[in-house]
């Protein structure tokens, strides 16, 4: 089953009080996580240290975490509604369940040492944490979240030499970056996943594309064209709306679609014009199909809608339950997706950087397998890219592995 996002519901009790928890979670656990203030003292940026194999083996390593937390800007007479607290839901969720990965890593004996800093969701204060010591001599950089703190920080990693994961966003920056490492994996690679499957599994000669009227969908079309055409140059592709798809289709004979929009009445009238169609139909649809507030799962399963998806969460995985369990005994909440991603991203980076040092770049080629998403990186002008991806349906109206 694919885990829903939750939405957060608020901590009961005094406003005041919710403030107060908020920030004693940014506490300090002195063996695993040491939150630094930005404006400490700098050290002698000319200084040199000479440092053997095993002094560097022993060293404790450096993670720069850069989230947009707001801190300065919270009013914790208005924190009790929802637009307030919305404002810093996601990273929290993310900071929560990373919190959980470095305690994981702990237990391990993994020893790590992690300064939090506050983007505050701006980048001329990105630009300012560039150019801190604490963060251009960290071993590993993760964050900023969002796209525009991703393009704004992205110059620096590049110039600086800086390695920075993007922990959320698949969005790439405008400029390449090969020292920029993408964990969700962005468009184009969900529709050559998507290609190679309809290539591999159904064979199509014929593959139908419904638009909409929404632009948004010609990313994927376009995507998906290149990379089907690339494997068989003969499949007919043909564009049509939904006026004309069932003069689209075959009699009696499989048909295969793309429908990348995300509009739920949209899909309805595909779903109508299907009803009664003499042969099978199968749909690929866009990643985020499982997002869409109230879809007709039941036509889903009955079309065969099969989508591409960065995370797959079985929750009857033991590790999962474990996890589970013990964020909602800390948190007296459920974890979010931001959540359990933020637990993988600690967990795997966190032992991968313990483990190899500053040449985990170089041990970044295998699987990782995780709570929520799955890694395989692959090395390109545009950074290290993650090529991890499950196809997914619907069975039972959940939406579950292929």
């Amino acid at each position: 089953m694919i885990l829903v996002q939750n939405h957060r519901q608020l901590l009961s009790g005094s406003k005041y009080l919710l403030f107060s928890i908020l920030i004693l979670l940014l506490a300090c656990s002195p063996k695993t996580l040491v939150v630094k203030r930005d404006d400490d003292k700098k050290e002698d940026e000319n200084e040199i240290v000479a440092v053997d194999a095993d002094a560097e083996a022993k060293r404790v390593k450096e993670i720069a975490l850069l989230l947009p937390l707001n801190l300065t800007s919270l009013n914790p007479s208005t924190l009790n509604t929802i637009s307030s607290f919305n404002r810093i839901a996601t990273p929290l969720d993310f900071y929560q369940g990373f919190r959980m990965g470095l305690d994981s890593l702990q237990k391990e004996g993994y020893k790590l040492r992690v300064s939090v800093f506050d983007t505050k969701d701006d980048t001329a204060e990105i630009t300012r944490l560039a150019n801190l010591p604490a963060i251009r001599k960290a071993d590993l950089i993760i964050g900023p979240i969002y796209p525009k703190e991703i393009n704004a920080f992205n110059s620096f990693s590049k110039k600086g030499k800086m390695y920075f994961i993007s922990p959320l966003s698949p969005q790439l920056p405008t400029e390449n970056n090969t020292y920029l490492i993408t964990t969700n994996a962005t468009l184009e690679a969900h529709a050559a996943y998507a290609a190679s499957f309809v290539y591999e599994q159904w064979k199509p000669s014929k593959v139908v594309f419904v638009k909409s009227s929404n632009s948004n969908d010609d990313r994927f079309f376009k995507a998906f064209r290149e990379d089907i055409k690339a494997k068989n140059s003969q499949v007919s592709i043909v564009e049509t709306g939904t006026t004309n798809l069932r003069a689209n289709l075959q009699r009696g004979g499989k048909n295969i679609l793309v429908v990348p929009s995300i509009d739920r009445a949209f899909w309805n009238t595909v779903f109508n014009n299907l009803d009664n169609v003499e042969g099978e139909v199968y749909i690929i649809a866009h990643p985020n199909f499982e997002n869409i507030e109230n879809i007709n799962l039941e036509k889903a399963q009955k079309f065969n809608v099969h989508f591409t998806s960065s995370h797959y969460t079985d929750i009857n995985n033991a590790a999962v339950k474990k996890f589970w369990a013990g964020y909602i005994r800390r948190y007296q909440n459920e974890p979010t997706d931001f959540a359990v991603k933020g637990f993988d991203i600690a967990y795997q980076f966190g032992k991968l950087l313990a483990n190899e040092g500053k040449n985990y770049p170089k041990a970044m080629g295998k699987v990782f397998k995780s709570l929520h998403n799955d890694f395989m990186f692959e090395s390109t002008e545009k950074g290290f890219l993650n090529k991890k991806l499950n196809m997914l349906r619907v069975q039972d109206f959940q939406f579950v592995e292929q």
